[in-house]
């Protein structure tokens, strides 16, 4: 399984099911993105001042443009209170809520060393 070399477009390209994530995965998560943003009665603007990210990114991510990076993810689970794997594969499992729960109480700069492990993990497991 080789990581594309989008890798530095998109800061993350997911590996979906043995595969690169599609169009059509992305669309997914976008228009989940967007249920949970609506649920909340926010803005993409509003989202994005929430979240650290611009109006511009969330559309990119809710029209399936964009994928959502490790951060991002972890910050709207911060703010919606949305797992990553509700956001991504539409369920939510205890294992990853759990994982999710222990970074989250890491500090800003725990949370960017675990960035960087996850990162650096994706570029090594792409040279196999």
């Amino acid at each position: 399984m080789a990581l594309s070399t989008n890798c530095q477009t998109y800061g993350i390209l997911w590996i979906w099911e043995g595969r690169e994530m599609d169009k059509a995965d992305m669309k997914r998560i976008g228009n989940r993105l967007r249920a949970c943003r609506k649920q909340a009665d926010l803005t993409q603007e509003e989202l994005g001042e929430m979240v650290g990210f611009s109006k511009n990114h969330i559309s990119g991510i809710e029209r399936g443009l964009n994928v959502p990076t490790v951060h991002f993810l972890l910050a709207i689970h911060k703010h919606l209170h949305v797992t990553p794997d509700q956001l991504l594969l539409g369920t939510k499992s205890p294992a990853t809520d759990d994982l999710t729960q222990r970074i989250m109480r890491l500090s800003d700069r725990g949370q960017k060393i675990i960035n960087q492990i996850i990162d650096i993990l994706l570029k090594v497991s792409s040279t196999k």
